[in-house]
């Protein structure tokens, strides 16, 4: 029950309220770059950013880098509201606009819903309001005021001509320094704020993690009287960062968590249900609810080519699943038609629009950190030097200072989704199985039967597109010489033969019309359906060999 979080359910004429007010603090309040919670504008990206740019660059230069992960323990329920109410006065923030704030956190009364009706009503004291519009803004500057006089000794790991001490995000607190004694030093600091301030830390979430660790096992570091365990990986801000600075560990537990995600979909409904489901539906489902889980933060990735396969093979597994298809059914035909551009181009699109992001905030730290990585690290594969040279890869002329973010985005997200369609299709156009696909088509480009089919059908005529059914002309290899259609025996064993001449088929074909001239399938509903029963049937036909009693 310790971690147990309620969803708080306040008036909504309220919050409009408290928005107006949140809107006008944010204009006076100040806040140092170090807090990114609370912003407009900022995210957990940045933080990510920065820290596995300093970290990787730590690495590459083969010196030792400290890092404290600190988590305030219930940072809402243990908020002491005087010593927030003091903080905002000291920043500015008086008048009417310090005793509205004030008045919307006395008094507050609550009720807990359970199964067995409401509880009693429970007064709130001396914290702030949970699901308030205003107590994100009040904490995350109470967070900022504490680590204040942290950044102002000089503290912090170097970054070309920086010093980074810490890097905020609400109750998340990371420190870091180039040396054991300089990380204590401020893990006192930052104790001394903390009981100044009311604030107690979760010992099970605050762990010491070191690059290039040069004595391991010798190191030891107090948060007061707690002593913090050292970690080599550590889930921060939903990422799972490495003391290797690789995104194995990362990409390894987002894998299982995807492919038990898709278990989960199939456990709840049904192979039956998903199988008279529009397969558009269930690509829908993995684009929206499953794939993004892999792609969190891929806008601060420096990926390495390693790490570039393994994604993509995750992406993969993860659609030969979704479609109910062989494992050995070409990536490029499940790309071509289900519409879904590979891994590579959706890093490299969040890349570039997260550049744009840096570039627009010159004094933020990650924008400063992009230009070190140029000035100083041009040497080594940087983020910054990654994205230089996407920029030269996709030929994008645009100045991504001068333009808005919306023409940034259209400009990079053509010039990427461009380059991959020839490659996937110049991919396709040399292997056997979907050579007709590299023909027919000239991007990558959902198909209207996997818009339009139920999964079952659809399944079947991405297998007749692909060549990939069980009949002779698909599976020579179990025939040998012996490609006599089954059925008739006058010809040989093939889908055009099967579906438009053969003799034994005639009835199915009258029942169901010829086949679509049109290698790009229209978009009439009736026709696509009826194609795909009729190869369903006539594969029913074909399950039992007549000639040696023996299944296909």
């Amino acid at each position: 029950m310790k971690n147990h979080r309620g969803i708080t359910v306040g008036s909504n004429i309220e919050k409009v309220f408290e928005r107006i007010l949140n809107n006008r603090i944010q204009q006076i309040l100040p806040y140092t770059e170090a807090q990114a919670g609370g912003r407009a504008g900022r995210s957990t990206v940045d933080q990510l950013f920065t820290l596995k740019s300093v970290m990787l660059q730590a690495k590459k230069d083969n010196r030792e880098l400290f890092v404290a992960f600190l988590d305030i323990q219930k940072a809402y329920d243990k908020a002491w509201l005087d010593a927030i109410l003091y903080t905002m006065w000291n920043a500015g923030i008086r008048g009417k606009l310090w005793r509205l704030m004030r008045k919307l956190n006395q008094n507050v009364k609550a009720q807990v819903k359970t199964k067995y009706g409401l509880t009693r009503v429970i007064t709130m004291q001396d914290n702030i309001r949970q699901g308030g519009v205003l107590s994100v803004t009040e904490y995350a500057k109470m967070v900022d005021d504490m680590c204040e006089i942290l950044i102002s000794t000089g503290a912090g790991a170097n970054y070309g001509h920086i010093t980074i001490p810490a890097l905020l995000l609400m109750d998340d607190i990371t420190l870091m320094a180039d040396t054991e004694a300089e990380l204590q030093s401020m893990l006192n600091t930052i104790h001394s704020q903390a009981r100044k301030f009311h604030v107690k830390f979760g010992e099970d979430k605050c762990t010491v993690m070191i690059v290039n660790s040069k004595h391991p096992g010798s190191y030891e570091w107090r948060l007061g009287s707690t002593q913090l365990k050292v970690s080599t990986s550590y889930k921060y801000l939903g990422e799972t960062i490495s003391h290797e600075c690789t995104l194995k560990t990362h990409l390894d537990i987002k894998g299982r968590e995807m492919k038990a995600a898709l278990g989960t979909l199939r456990a709840v409904a049904s192979e039956s249900v998903i199988g008279m489901m529009p397969l558009a539906a269930t690509l829908q489902i993995v684009e929206t609810c499953i794939l993004p889980s892999l792609m969190y933060a891929a806008e601060c990735w420096n990926i390495s080519k390693t790490d570039l396969i393994t994604v993509q093979r995750t992406q993969n597994d993860v659609l030969r699943r979704a479609l109910s298809v062989p494992q050995a059914t070409p990536i490029c035909a499940l790309l071509l038609e289900t519409g879904i551009y590979p891994i590579e181009a959706t890093v490299h699109m969040r890349m570039l629009q997260y550049w744009w992001v840096i570039q627009r905030n010159p004094a933020s730290i990650q924008s400063r950190v992009a230009e070190i990585q140029k000035a100083y690290y041009s040497y080594n594969s940087t983020w910054r030097s990654t994205t230089d040279d996407l920029i030269c890869k996709y030929g994008i002329q645009e100045d991504s200072a001068a333009v808005s973010k919306l023409r940034w985005k259209t400009v990079t997200t053509r010039a990427v989704k461009e380059y991959h369609s020839n490659q996937v299709l110049d991919e396709a156009a040399n292997k056997t199985k979907t050579v007709n696909l590299a023909e027919s088509k000239t991007e990558i480009k959902q198909e209207a039967y996997i818009t339009k089919l139920p999964k079952q059908l659809a399944r079947i005529i991405f297998l007749a597109r692909c060549d990939m059914l069980k009949i002779k002309a698909h599976t020579k290899y179990l025939w040998g010489e012996n490609m006599s259609c089954r059925l008739c025996g006058e010809v040989d064993e093939t889908l055009d033969h099967l579906t438009t001449t053969c003799s034994q088929t005639a009835e199915i074909r009258n029942q169901h019309g010829n086949p679509p001239t049109n290698e790009r399938f229209n978009n009439k509903i009736d026709e696509l359906k009826n194609y795909g029963v009729m190869i369903n049937k006539i594969l029913e036909i074909l399950q039992y060999d007549q000639a040696d009693g023996t299944d296909i």
